[in-house]
């Protein structure tokens, strides 16, 4: 059982379908609301642009098309500035579940002793490898992003070269 945003879930796949769902029912540009929000809000503050996504400070959570994309669906920051920003699912969605992965210690913050030295149960094994084959994919998927950008400057030069 993993508890997230106020709500209990079986899996970090069940998590996914969650977000998942709200991504794809939510009314167009209607502000989330509740649980929907705080689970949106917590995703938002895992992904690596969080800082400049959110500027300087956001009015509302959203679901909208992506401006690029047309009949893709996307979380959207509508700011307080009145700017929108679009934020890809994909990227904190890995950093959140490396997160949700990791092994969790009975450590109380401030305890200093050590815990015993032993071999990790399979299931704590099982959870390491996740958290790594999770940041290995959102690296692969940064480099994805990274060649689509690219990819996407190619196709503009050329629509403006053919004009």
């Amino acid at each position: 059982m993993i508890e997230f945003a106020g709500e209990t879930f079986e899996s970090t796949e069940d998590i996914q379908k969650r977000f998942e769902s709200i991504r794809d029912t939510a009314p167009l540009k209607e502000p989330l609301q509740g649980t929907e929000h705080k689970m949106v809000m917590k995703l938002l503050q895992m992904h690596p642009r969080y800082k400049e996504k959110i500027g300087p400070g956001i009015s509302a959570l959203t679901v909208d098309y992506h401006p690029e994309f047309k009949t893709t669906r996307v979380f959207t920051i509508v700011r307080i500035d009145k700017l929108r920003e679009d934020f890809s699912f994909q990227k904190p969605w890995r950093k959140l579940q490396a997160t949700l992965a990791a092994p969790r210690t009975n450590k109380q913050p401030g305890d200093t002793k050590k815990s015993p030295v032993s071999d990790p149960a399979p299931e704590q094994q099982q959870n390491t490898l996740s958290a790594e084959k999770a940041a290995w994919i959102a690296k692969l998927e940064s480099r994805v992003t990274a060649a689509e950008n690219a990819l996407s400057g190619i196709r503009k030069a050329i629509a403006e070269f053919e004009e």
